[in-house]
C-alpha cells in the first residue's frame, strides 16, 4: 500500500511539470489493482505439486527397494543353498551325516562359480580367496572318505572335531561359518555394494518426497 502512494506522487509530480493537472483515473486505477491467482488455479497447482512429489518419491523408493533388498535375497538363497548345509555338516554328530551335507554346499559352490578368485572390494588376502575356501571345503570332503568301518571311535571323533574347525569360526559375535566377505554377492560385489549405498540415499530422499506430497 504504501509502495503504491509513493508511486502515484511521483506520477503526479512528473505529470505537474508536463503541465497536466491530474492524473488520469485509469491509470489510477490500474496502480492501485494488485495481480491475484485464482484460488482454483492456486489450488490445481498445489495439487501437481504434491503429485510430482509423490511420482519422484515412488521411484526413489523402488530403487531403494532394489539397491539394499537384491543383496539381502542374495544372503538368505546363500544361506539356504550352502551356508546351512556348511554348517549342518560341521554340527554333524557322524561322518556319515556329514558326508551328504558337504556334498550340497559344493555342489551349489560349483553351480555359482564361487571355486575361484577374490570376494574383498579392496584388499586381496587369504580371507577373502575364493579358491582356497572352495578347496579347503573339498578337501574337507575327501578326508572323511578316509574314515571307514574299522576306523576308532577316537579317530572318527578328530575328524569330526577337525572338519568343524574348518568350517566354522568362533568370533565374538558367536560362532559362524567361514565364508570370504561379500560371498552372497560375488562376483558382483562391486555393483552390489554401490547399490546398496545409493539405495540407502535414495530411501532417505523418498521419505522426503513423501513428506512433501502429504503437506498441506
Amino acid at each position: 500500500m504504501n509502495g503504491n502512494l509513493r508511486t502515484m506522487k511521483k506520477v503526479k509530480i512528473s505529470v505537474r511539470r508536463m503541465g497536466i493537472d491530474e492524473v488520469p483515473r485509469g491509470f489510477s486505477v490500474s496502480l492501485n489493482k494488485r495481480k491475484k491467482l485464482p484460488a482454483s488455479h492456486v489450488g490445481r497447482r498445489s495439487f501437481h505439486m504434491r503429485k510430482t512429489a509423490a511420482l519422484f518419491g515412488l521411484g526413489l523408493l523402488i530403487f531403494a527397494l532394489m539397491g539394499m533388498g537384491v543383496p539381502l535375497i542374495k544372503k538368505i538363497q546363500f544361506n539356504i543353498g550352502c551356508g546351512g548345509y556348511l554348517k549342518s555338516a560341521a554340527d554333524a554328530p557322524t561322518v556319515e551325516l556329514a558326508k551328504p551335507e558337504l556334498d550340497v554346499a559344493l555342489r551349489y559352490m560349483e553351480d555359482k562359480g564361487l571355486t575361484r578368485g577374490h570376494s574383498h572390494l579392496i584388499i586381496k588376502n587369504r580371507q577373502a580367496d575364493v579358491g582356497y575356501w572352495y578347496t579347503r571345503t573339498k578337501e574337507a570332503r575327501a578326508d572323511l572318505d578316509t574314515i571307514t568301518e574299522e576306523s576308532t571311535g577316537l579317530e572318527k571323533s578328530n575328524m569330526l572335531m577337525k572338519l568343524r574347525e574348518t568350517l566354522l569360526d568362533d568370533g565374538e559375535s558367536g560362532t559362524k561359518v567361514t565364508t570370504p566377505p561379500h560371498i552372497p554377492i560375488y562376483p558382483h560385489q562391486w555393483f552390489w555394494s554401490i547399490m546398496c549405498i545409493l539405495g540407502g540415499l535414495a530411501g532417505v530422499f523418498a521419505f522426503i518426497f513423501f513428506a512433501v506430497a502429504l503437506s498441506d
